[in-house]
């Protein structure tokens, strides 16, 4: 146990590893309410999963005839990715509701590869690609409805993440991506890379609220970071002491990622500026040597985090934090946290890659 901060009014972390019996890697890369979804590695096949808060909850999504697939965002009921097929292996966007036999193929006409990232339920975002060119799209579940979002003047686009009316990604318009959001239409692209920065990515979006990173040079490390609609409203998330940092999730109020420090990564939530960072690898314990936050989600009086951890064994194996506002007795292996990580508020994200 460790008490970082003697104060009455606590917030308690606990965490559980969803590694499956049977994987030799495993990443939880979303979160909707009480399930995570993501990857296991068995057999040497790279399986798309479900967890429903424990180990033994997992489900193998991978489609029957995959030779891989991925997930990479839930919302709702579904869980979004790729699957990979015979004999191409080609990737092809990915939309299940739950089950490997629920696998949808949303992989547009003419498209030559395709890929999802997030869904808020209703709408998934990803990309496809068409005469080489990779471009932003989405999808309301099926193949046929793909809207093309790459704005014009760009070489490729991504978007990974959508709230259902906007959409948050990266373009190219130039040597580097820069973090772009869309309102639905190629045309509403609004460009977040702030002034003199040579590079961004926007990979989460939750109510008017975006996050991701800039890096400010062609050399430099990416700092962690958020905006709220236009390049002038971002905030660096990276804290003294990092060496660099990427935020995956966002809830509108609270970012997950991770930072470096001494080369090591560490899970991290922070709740709006670099110095509410809190550092999530140390709930972990002695077992684990680094660790990465992806997604978020909050029912209100608890938040919930997914991610991976690395072991001593050198495994990856997904985890599940858990943050209460309210502390039991405590006991071992939890981290209790001062007010300064309150309040915890709502919802989540998407997540790449």
């Amino acid at each position: 146990m460790i008490l970082l901060s003697p104060v009455a009014a606590l917030a308690q972390i606990s965490f559980v590893d969803l590694s499956p019996t049977g994987a030799v890697n495993s990443v939880a890369n979303a979160i909707t309410g009480t399930q995570q979804a993501g990857n296991a590695q068995i057999g040497g096949e790279i399986n798309a999963a479900l967890w429903s808060g424990t180990p033994a909850s997992f489900v193998n999504l991978n489609p029957s005839d995959a030779t891989a697939s991925y997930v990479s965002g839930a919302g709702g009921t579904q869980q979004v990715g790729y699957a990979a097929f015979t004999p191409t292996n080609v990737t092809n966007a990915a939309l299940w509701s739950g089950t490997a036999a629920s696998f949808v193929n949303l992989s547009p006409s003419g498209s030559t590869e395709s890929m999802l990232f997030a869904t808020n339920g209703t709408q998934q975002s990803g990309f496809a690609t068409f005469l080489g060119v990779r471009s932003a799209g989405i999808w309301s579940g099926t193949a046929e409805s793909f809207v093309n979002l790459n704005p014009s003047g760009s070489t490729q686009s991504i978007a990974y993440a959508t709230t259902g009316t906007q959409q948050a990604g990266s373009a190219f318009f130039g040597a580097a991506p820069s973090a772009v959001i869309w309102s639905s239409t190629a045309a509403s692209f609004v460009n977040l890379n702030p002034s003199g920065a040579y590079a961004s990515l926007a990979t989460a979006i939750s109510g008017n609220q975006q996050a991701g990173y800039v890096q400010f040079d062609a050399s430099g490390n990416p700092n962690a970071g958020l905006w709220s609609g236009t390049a002038a409203s971002f905030v660096n998330l990276n804290p003294t002491g990092s060496d660099y940092s990427i935020a995956y999730g966002t809830t509108g109020s609270e970012q997950v990622g991770y930072v470096t420090i001494g080369g090591t990564l560490n899970a991290a939530l922070w709740s709006g500026t670099a110095a509410s960072f809190v550092n999530l690898q140390s709930a972990l314990g002695n077992g684990y040597l680094s660790s990465s936050a992806r997604s978020i989600w909050d029912d209100g009086t608890t938040t919930y985090i997914s991610g991976y951890a690395t072991t001593t064994g050198g495994q990856q194996d997904a985890i599940l934090w858990t943050v209460t506002d309210t502390v039991p007795e405590p006991s071992t292996g939890m981290l209790l946290l001062g007010a300064g990580l309150l309040p915890l508020l709502h919802r989540r994200r998407r997540s790449p890659r």
